[in-house]
């Protein structure tokens, strides 16, 4: 199991596939700062999770690398997710 915690302490099981992230209507609302309406997506398929940028406005990096464009990308223990300006998500194996 994956657990994202945003910068704050808060954190989110992975109770779902596809486990959608944006500002309003997903899985996990971000109502923050360049936060786009369905912003990213975390799948798990074939024994691992990964990360896709569902065509957001201000982009989404991982470990501060852009995905925006490159479809899916492994999250590995420790990935360091960033959506909009400034919001940030760690994922954990629990």
């Amino acid at each position: 199991m994956w657990r994202p915690t945003q910068a704050r302490g808060r954190a989110y099981a992975l109770n779902t596939s596809p486990f959608t992230m944006g500002r309003s209507g997903n899985n996990l609302d971000l109502p923050f700062p360049g936060i786009s309406r369905a912003h990213a997506s975390i799948t798990f398929g074939d024994g691992h999770f990964v990360l896709r940028d569902e065509g957001s406005t201000n982009g989404t990096t991982l470990n501060g690398e852009p995905v925006t464009g490159k479809g899916v990308v492994p999250l590995e223990p420790g990935s360091i997710i960033g959506l909009g300006q400034g919001t940030t998500l760690r994922c954990e194996l629990l």
